[in-house]
C-alpha cells in the first residue's frame, strides 16, 4: 500500500478555555450578532451541548423546561434528556417560531411543491467570522465553549461523571451495560449551577463581579 510509509501526525489535542472576559466579551458579540446566530451560540455556552445537535434543534423536542434529544441525532448515538435552566429558557422564550426548527432563517426556508420547506440554519464559519470582527477574543473556536462548561462545572464541584453525562459521552466498560441510570436531576442541578456563574460573567453589575478563572 502507497500509505506504508506515511507516518502519521500526532494530533494536538485542544485546551483552549475561555476566561471569564473573554466569555463576556463573545455573549456581547452574540448579542450583536441578532437571530439566528447570536442565541444559537448562546445557547452552545449555556447547555455545553454540541454544535450539530443544538443546530438542528426541534421545537417538538422541547417539552417544558427539558431538551429531549433523540438518538437518532445525537453524536454518542444515545439520545438524552438536557433539563433546561432558567437562563436557557429566557435565550428559547425570546425567538421566533418560524418553523419545526428552533434556528432557522429566510434563506433556509424554500417553496417545494408549493408547501413551505423549513430546513436548519447553516453558514457556521461567516457567522463566526462576524463574531471575531471586533477582535477581543482570539484564537477560539466554537467548540472551545463546550471545554469550557465542562471546566466550569467541575470547578463549582459537579462530580466528573455527571459532566460526561451532560455532555452525553460515549460510555464504555461492561458497566454501561448495567448501569441505565440517567443522572437527570444531578445533570439539571449543575447546568442551573452553571447558568447562574455564566450570568454572574456576562452580568457583573447586576449579580456581583466574578474572580477570572
Amino acid at each position: 500500500s502507497p500509505a506504508v510509509r506515511i507516518t502519521p501526525e500526532k494530533e494536538t489535542e485542544r485546551d483552549r478555555l475561555l476566561n471569564c472576559d473573554e466569555i463576556r466579551a463573545v455573549w456581547s458579540a452574540f448579542d450583536q450578532l441578532g437571530y439566528p446566530f447570536g442565541p444559537l451560540f448562546k445557547l452552545l455556552l449555556v447547555t455545553g451541548q454540541r454544535r450539530g445537535e443544538v443546530a438542528v434543534m426541534r421545537w417538538s423536542e422541547i417539552e417544558g423546561d427539558n431538551w429531549r434529544l433523540p438518538g437518532s441525532r445525537a453524536k454518542s448515538g444515545s439520545g438524552h434528556l438536557i433539563p433546561l435552566s432558567p437562563l436557557a429558557l429566557q435565550i428559547l422564550d425570546g425567538l421566533p417560531r418560524v418553523g419545526k426548527h428552533v434556528f432557522s432563517s429566510d434563506r433556509a426556508s424554500e417553496k417545494s411543491n408549493g408547501k413551505e420547506t423549513d430546513k436548519p440554519v447553516n453558514g457556521f464559519a461567516k457567522a463566526k467570522r462576524l463574531c471575531d470582527k471586533g477582535g477581543q477574543v482570539t484564537d477560539w473556536h466554537l467548540h472551545d465553549m463546550r471545554r469550557t462548561v465542562a471546566t466550569n462545572m467541575r470547578e463549582l464541584g459537579v462530580d466528573r461523571l455527571i459532566v460526561s453525562k451532560v455532555l452525553n459521552h460515549a460510555e464504555s466498560g461492561i458497566t454501561k451495560v448495567y448501569d441505565r441510570y440517567a443522572a437527570d436531576p444531578e445533570k439539571r442541578r449543575a447546568l442551573e449551577r452553571w447558568a447562574r456563574r455564566l450570568e454572574t460573567i456576562v452580568q457583573p453589575e447586576s449579580a456581583g463581579e466574578v474572580v477570572n478563572l
